[in-house]
Formats: C-alpha cells, sequence, structure tokens
C-alpha cells in the first residue's frame, strides 16, 4: 500500500508539473521522497539544484540537493548518479572523483547517455582514473551506435573535439596513443560519421 502511496504521490506532482503549478508540485514530490520514491528524490534535488524549468521555485540548496541525490542514487537512479557524480566533479574533491567516476560508469551502464558521454571524458583527460583512449572510444561508440534516444545528440560536438584530438595526436605521436585494431576501427568510423576532418 505504502508503494502505491509514493507513486501516486509523484504521478499527481507530475501533472501539476504539467499546469506549471512548480510549488504545489514540489511539495507532492518531497512527501513521496520522504516514503523513500527514487524518482521523487531525483525531482526534489533538481528543485533544490534550481535546474531548468525548477530555476526559482525554492531557494537553491546544494547541500540539500546533494542529500536527496544520495538517496536516489542509492535507490538506483541513473540521472542521479550522473548528477551527483557532476558536483563531486565540479567540486573537486580529489577523494571523491573516484567515487564520481564510479558513479558514471554505474549511470553509463545502465544506459544513461550523459554519464557515458561524461565517463569518456574522464577517461580521456584522466580525471579520477587512468588515461585510456581505448575506453573513451568505446564509450564514444557506445554514444554514436548503441543508444537510441534523442539526447545523444547533444553530445555530438564535443565527441568531435575529441575525436580531433585524438586524430591529431595519432598523427604525431602513433606510439603514444596505442589504440587496438578494433579502436582503431571504432575511432575512423566516429570520425567518418560525425565528420571528423583532418
Amino acid at each position: 500500500m505504502n508503494n502505491y502511496k509514493k507513486i501516486q504521490l509523484y504521478e499527481e506532482a507530475a501533472k501539476f508539473e504539467l499546469l506549471e503549478d512548480y510549488r504545489e508540485a514540489f511539495n507532492l514530490y518531497l512527501a513521496s521522497a520522504k516514503q523513500g520514491y527514487a524518482k521523487s528524490q531525483l525531482a526534489v534535488a533538481k528543485y533544490y539544484l534550481g535546474s531548468g524549468d525548477y530555476k526559482g521555485i525554492i531557494k537553491y540548496d546544494r547541500k540539500k540537493a546533494v542529500e536527496f541525490l544520495n538517496l536516489a542514487e542509492a535507490g538506483g537512479n541513473a540521472e542521479a548518479k550522473y548528477l551527483l557524480a557532476k558536483i563531486i566533479l565540479e567540486q573537486k574533491y580529489s577523494g571523491d572523483i573516484k567515487r564520481a567516476v564510479e558513479l558514471l560508469q554505474d549511470a553509463s551502464d545502465r544506459k544513461y547517455t550523459p554519464a557515458s558521454y561524461e565517463l569518456a571524458k574522464c577517461y580521456y583527460y584522466g580525471v579520477g582514473c587512468g588515461q585510456d583512449y581505448n575506453k573513451a572510444l568505446t564509450l564514444l561508440g557506445r554514444i554514436m551506435y548503441a543508444y537510441v534516444e534523442p539526447t545523444q545528440r547533444e553530445h555530438y560536438n564535443g565527441m568531435k573535439k575529441i575525436l580531433t584530438e585524438i586524430k591529431a595526436l595519432v598523427s604525431e605521436h602513433k606510439e603514444a596513443v596505442c589504440l587496438s585494431e578494433d579502436d582503431r576501427c571504432l575511432f575512423n568510423d566516429l570520425c567518418n560519421d560525425l565528420d571528423v576532418e583532418d
């Protein structure tokens, strides 16, 4: 019965959002979040962060947002894992950067495209993990070819930038990049499909 109540509160909140009554939506999300519903916990965190349509609805509070993101992340929500990782990376707490990479990996494994893109950047630049062009390319390939969703296009310009930089590194220092034969084929496919020029 309790599961039904928290889901019902979430659905009611979503209806109020459609009506642009964000204050009432927040109150319903909060009630559902306190009952442990991960989707509501994520929504409450977004309100506290002032993301998108939620900007200015309630007072910005990063600490409360992180509390709710931690709850939603523990409930398995991929977007919460991604947002939490982004906050950690923005704050650059060296002890937590490894956790951020783990969160991105988990969200990426759940096929959350923005997390895969951020994780590719971590591997490309060596942030929180060893620099690994092969893993970066594998993730970019997953975004390009395995995920079928509109958000993948949001990352094309960033992907092109990374591919252009790898192309320059390959032409200057072939032995330093160490792409496997499979990854070299993937790299060439990505460059062709995203129109990465020499």
